[in-house]
């Protein structure tokens, strides 16, 4: 009789794996998508026979598709030589690789253990959560709730909205910061020499979902500037997700300021004419206007003595205006004045500059000193005499 229930040279092994993923940051199945990523996964197992040589092969699998992920072109996987000392433990597959291209999926890992090149045990559930490990990926978009808009007005209290789109573990909570930045020296903005932040906790309970970050600040000097909202997700003091493209359009805020330069329409100079047809044209140099966007550009001319709207012969008021695209956030539109000027001599004009877009209006130049926007119109007379006389009677003599 040979009758040893411990006997190993007698006993048939049936392996049985399962794992359990984790990030090295987090300590969970939650990764940032960064440059180098670091994974462990635990496999543990039964039914391995001690003191033989194993290798456990890990794979890297996109949940959704149960393909293989890629670092570059090759395949995300790790390997790692055991010899168990028992039937029944564990031992760790380390995967290090970019992660960079793995915002917003959800991942599996697949492992498998070989004894001498033949697989013994094998677990691979696209829906075994243990296994699963997440990257999350959010997005924002930045909007002015008093314009309903990209565009603001720099007043003294003013509240931004950015709503940030996420994807991330359902259940867990998560604490999402945020930053403005100046996007023309791409630091962060500074009101009162303190950057302007804003905090939320919150606890998602689906995957996909969205939650509004409020910024309330002073934006009183703010006018041609451009600002740009960063924001950051953490999870237990450790940052998992982050959106921070200084050049990113939704994320723009944008406070509008012009300036004007007017010419004479004839000379290009800044005297003008008074005659029937008097023509002025005033050259308004824009900032922080939304590129591809249609905005609406009116001019008043100005009487200086006055400081009143300036009318033509007829009593009108002389206004024009032009729709115009912008072609980038900085640049320059044109409007041209046309009027009978004929009984203008003497007078001095100023145009008043308004960009306006849906009705309101988001940026001024009127500055009735501002010497760029002035245009003289002289008024001429002329007095003749004789040369003898001293008067205007002649001799009519053949040399007058």
């Amino acid at each position: 009789v040979h009758a040893d229930i411990e006997s190993t040279p007698q006993s048939i092994y049936f392996p049985e794996i399962g794992t359990k993923a984790k990030d090295s940051d987090t300590e969970e199945n939650i990764a940032s998508a960064d440059e180098k990523v670091k994974l462990t996964d635990t496999i543990f197992f039964k039914g391995l026979v001690p003191d033989l040589e194993y290798v456990a092969t890990g794979r890297l699998m996109d949940v959704e598709t149960e393909e293989p992920l890629l670092d570059g072109e090759k395949p995300i996987t790790a390997q790692t030589t055991f010899t168990p000392k028992e039937g029944e433990g564990t031992v760790d597959v380390v995967f290090t690789f970019d992660g960079s291209s793995l915002k917003g999926k959800n991942t599996v890992i697949y492992e498998s253990i070989t004894q001498e090149e033949k697989e013994v045990g094998m677990h691979a559930d696209p829906e075994f959560r243990d296994q699963q490990m997440f990257f999350p990926e959010i997005g924002t978009k930045a909007l002015c709730p008093e314009t309903g808009s990209q565009m603001a007005l720099p007043k003294k209290e003013l509240t931004i909205t950015d709503t940030v789109s996420y994807h991330l573990v359902p259940g867990k909570e998560y604490k999402l910061t945020g930053t403005l930045m100046d996007k023309e020296s791409g630091e962060p903005l500074l009101v009162d020499k303190k950057p302007v932040t804003s905090e939320l906790t919150f606890t998602p309970e689906e995957e996909e979902g969205s939650v509004e970050l409020s910024f309330t600040f002073d934006a009183s000097a703010l006018r041609g500037k451009t600002i740009v909202a960063f924001e950051s997700v953490s999870y237990q003091e450790k940052e998992i997700a982050v959106h921070a493209d200084i050049k990113s359009a939704p994320q723009s805020i944008y406070f509008p300021e012009i300036g004007t330069t007017a010419k004479d329409g004839k000379d290009g100079d800044q005297e003008a004419f008074a005659e029937k047809e008097t023509q002025i044209i005033d050259t308004v140099a824009y900032k922080g206007l939304i590129a591809g966007e249609s905005y609406r550009l009116v001019g008043t001319l100005m009487d200086k003595e006055t400081g009143k709207e300036a009318k033509d012969r007829y009593g009108n008021k002389i206004e024009a205006q032009t729709e115009f695209t912008a072609a980038a956030s900085n640049g320059t539109a044109k409007v041209v004045f046309r009027f009978d000027g004929r009984e203008m001599g003497g007078r001095t004009l100023v145009a008043f500059e308004t960009i306006k877009k849906d009705g309101r209006e988001y940026a001024v130049h009127a500055d009735i000193e501002d010497e760029a926007q002035t245009i003289y119109i002289p008024k001429l007379g002329t007095v003749i005499h004789d040369d003898d006389t001293k008067q205007n009677l002649s001799r009519a003599d053949t040399d007058v």
